[in-house]
C-alpha cells in the first residue's frame, strides 16, 4: 500500500478497536486496542488512521488491497470528525543547506500562505518563491540580494504585498553602499523591492497586522511600523523573538526571551502604546518558542519545549507541550493541549480552531483540539507522515521526510509542510515541500472502508 510504511504500523502497534460483535452493530474505536484504518474504497490509496472514540456500524465485508498480509476489509459507517487526502509536491523547492568538509546541515524552509489560500511563499537566500497551490508549479522566482535572511515573510491580508524580515538587506539600486535595512517590503508578485525608511536591526519574526495597516516586528526590540509609510509607531526595549496580533488588532502577544536567565515568558500588550496587559512565565523548564492566537481570539496557543540541564552547561529538550492561555493573570488561565516526549518545531490550526497540525518527530500530525466532551486534548484525527525513525535504519522506509515547518491554508482545504527528504545512509538529502487536499469526514453516518490489523471475525 503506497502511504501505508512498516513504520507507520510498527507506530500505531499500542492503538486497538474494540471488538465489533457482529454485522450491524457499533464499536468505538479506543487508545488500547488494535488500530483500524478507513479509506473511501477498498483500494484504500489513501489511508486514514481511526481516531480514537470513533463510532463504526459494519455493513459487510469486502476483499481489498492487503494489509499486514489481510486482504479482508469492512464495508461500514462512520461517525467521528476524520480527514482523507491526497498528497503532491512543490516543484523546484530552493535549495536550503550548507556543505562545510564532509558535513551537511540545512536551515529551515517557512512557507507562507496567500490570504486566499491560493499561493504559498518562501523567502531564502535566493529570493522569493512563490508557487501555485493547486497545481505544486512555481509560479515566481525573484532574487532579492539579500544579506543573512531570516527566513521570514508574511503576507499582507489583501494578498497584494509581501514583507520580509533579515539580519540585513542589500538591495541593489539607490540604496547600495548605504545603510542596511531589515525589513523588506514588496509587491506579490516579486516587484518594487524596497526597504521600509530608517528601519534597521535583527528581525527574528514579523506579523502584517489584520487590517492591514501595521507591521509588528519581533527581535532585539519589539516594534511596530506604518506598513504604508514605513513611520515607527512603537519601539519597546523588549528582546522577543515571536509575536502575533489578536484577530481584532487591538492586542499583540510575543515571546520574550531573557539571554541573562536561559528563560522565555508570553507576554500580552496593547498594540497602540505597548502596555504590558498581563504575562506567563517564565516557567521552569519550559521555553516558549511561539506563540499564535486561536481564530476566534478567545485564546493564546504556545509551544513550548520541556528542557534539562546536563552535568556541563549545556541544556538538552525532554519533550513539548502545546498550552492554551486566556491572557489573563488567573491561576486557572492556562490548559495543557498536547504533551509529547518528542521535539515539535511549530504548529500551526484550522481555521475554525477545531484541530490543529503539527510535525512530531519529523512526522506530521493532525490532531483534534476539542473532544465531543469539551476536553482539550489533542487526540489523533490523521497521520499525513509517519513519524521518523530515531536510528538510520528507519530513514530507508518509503517516506523518509523529516518536516520541520507545517502551515494550514485559511480556507481549511489545504496543509503545506517543509522539511528535509534524506537517504538512507544520512549523508545527504533535498528539502521538499509537500501540499495536502484535504476532506473532511464530520460526524455522522458517513460510508467507508475499514481494515482492522489484527484480524477479527465479525460473522
Amino acid at each position: 500500500m503506497k502511504t501505508a510504511s512498516l513504520l507507520l504500523l510498527l507506530m500505531l502497534s499500542l492503538l486497538t478497536v474494540l471488538p465489533l460483535a457482529a454485522q450491524g452493530t457499533y464499536g468505538y474505536v479506543e487508545d488500547d486496542a488494535t488500530p483500524a484504518y478507513a479509506c473511501a474504497n477498498e483500494t484504500c490509496e489513501r489511508l486514514t488512521l481511526l481516531p480514537s472514540g470513533a463510532g463504526v456500524r459494519v455493513i459487510g465485508s469486502v476483499v481489498g488491497s492487503e494489509l499486514n498480509g489481510s486482504p479482508v476489509w469492512y464495508e461500514v459507517l462512520l461517525d467521528c470528525p476524520c480527514f482523507d487526502y491526497e498528497r503532491r509536491s512543490l516543484s523546484k523547492v530552493p535549495d536550503t543547506d550548507y556543505r562545510s568538509g564532509n558535513s551537511i546541515s540545512w536551515y529551515q524552509l517557512h512557507p507562507v500562505w496567500s490570504p486566499d489560500s491560493t499561493r504559498i511563499a518562501a523567502v531564502v537566500a535566493d529570493g522569493l518563491f512563490v508557487w501555485d497551490a493547486g497545481s505544486g508549479d512555481l509560479l515566481i522566482h525573484e532574487p532579492l540580494g539579500l544579506k543573512h535572511p531570516s527566513r521570514i515573510m508574511s503576507w499582507s491580508p489583501d494578498g497584494t504585498q509581501i514583507v520580509a524580515g533579515s539580519n540585513s538587506f542589500g538591495i541593489e539600486g539607490p540604496t547600495r553602499g548605504g545603510p542596511v535595512h531589515s525589513l523588506l517590503v514588496l509587491n506579490a508578485d516579486g516587484s518594487d523591492p524596497h526597504p521600509l525608511p530608517d528601519q534597521t536591526g535583527d528581525v527574528i519574526n514579523l506579523a502584517w497586522s489584520p487590517d492591514g495597516t501595521r507591521i509588528a516586528t519581533a527581535g532585539e526590540r519589539l516594534r511596530v511600523w506604518d506598513a504604508e509609510r514605513g513611520d515607527l509607531l512603537l519601539d519597546l526595549d523588549i528582546y522577543a523573538t515571536d509575536v502575533a496580533w489578536s484577530p481584532d488588532g487591538r492586542r499583540i502577544a510575543l515571546v520574550k526571551l531573557s539571554v541573562e536567565q536561559e528563560s522565555s515568558s508570553l507576554q500580552l500588550r496593547d498594540a497602540a502604546g505597548g502596555v504590558l496587559l498581563s504575562s506567563l512565565g517564565p516557567v521552569d523548564r519550559l521555553y516558549f518558542v511561539n506563540v499564535t492566537w486561536l481564530p476566534n481570539g478567545s485564546h493564546i496557543v504556545s509551544l513550548a519545549l520541556v528542557t534539562e540541564r546536563q552535568n556541563g552547561d549545556g541544556i538538552r529538550t525532554t519533550g513539548s507541550v502545546v498550552l492554551s492561555w486566556d491572557g489573563s493573570n488567573d491561576n486557572d488561565s492556562v490548559a495543557l493541549l498536547y504533551v509529547t516526549d518528542d521535539e515539535i518545531t511549530n504548529l500551526d490550526w484550522s481555521p475554525d480552531g477545531r484541530f490543529f497540525v503539527s510535525p512530531v518527530q519529523g512526522g506530521v500530525s493532525l490532531l483534534e483540539a476539542i473532544d465531543p466532551f469539551g476536553q482539550t486534548f489533542g487526540r489523533s484525527v490523521a497521520e499525513l507522515l509517519p513519524v521518523t525513525s530515531r536510528s538510520i535504519k528507519g530513514f530507508t522506509a518509503e517516506d523518509p521526510y523529516f518536516i520541520e515547518n507545517v502551515a494550514w491554508s485559511p480556507d481549511g482545504q489545504r496543509i503545506v509542510a517543509t522539511g528535509i527528504k534524506l537517504n538512507n545512509k544520512l549523508d545527504g538529502g533535498e528539502m521538499s515541500a509537500l501540499v495536502w487536499d484535504l476532506t473532511l469526514t464530520p460526524a455522522g453516518p458517513t460510508p467507508a472502508f475499514i481494515h482492522v490489523y489484527d484480524f477479527v471475525d465479525f460473522e
